[in-house]
């Protein structure tokens, strides 16, 4: 029985590492870090990343909410769609979200809230069937940026 165990957690180990290596493999097309290789879009895609009780964004949320204003400035995008989870009357990452972008200096006329990105997956669903944008840029962190465009680029 032991055996048994052992063998199953491995193969299920092998699975797991397959599995992500296909996601990092069928993305790479698309994953840029520097804004110089982006194409010009019309929309970017902010995705939420935590807010703050005084409902400030988080250290992540306004990296990547800087990220945005630059492709804005550099004249990539004509527009961000800030999308994030705003289930709770307490918790409004979109809202958040426009603040902190306008706060820096962004006319609101190139500000999209999407209140109801609760997760990756809605946020790529909405942005496509919602907002009618289908070729976007998509801002996040590293760590997060192979499941974001794998979830993006299989919805369309």
């Amino acid at each position: 029985m032991r055996k048994l165990l052992i063998f199953l957690t491995i193969i299920l180990l092998l699975l797991l590492n397959i599995s992500y290596f296909f996601v990092v493999d069928s993305v790479k097309k698309y994953k840029h870090i520097n804004p110089k290789d982006l194409t010009k879009k019309h929309v970017a895609l902010v995705l939420g990343a935590g807010v703050w009780k005084d409902n400030k964004p988080s250290p992540i949320l306004e990296d990547r909410i800087d990220s945005g204003i630059l492709l804005l400035k550099m004249g990539i995008v004509d527009k961000l769609v800030m999308s994030g989870d705003n289930r709770f009357e307490w918790y409004d990452e979109p809202t958040s979200m426009m603040n902190y972008a306008k706060s820096m200096g962004v006319d609101e006329k190139y500000l999209q809230p999407d209140y109801a990105g609760r997760r990756t997956y809605d946020s790529c669903k909405r942005i496509k069937e919602i907002f009618s944008q289908g070729d976007i840029i998509v801002i996040t962190q590293d760590f997060h940026m192979d499941r974001a465009l794998y979830t993006c680029d299989s919805l369309g």
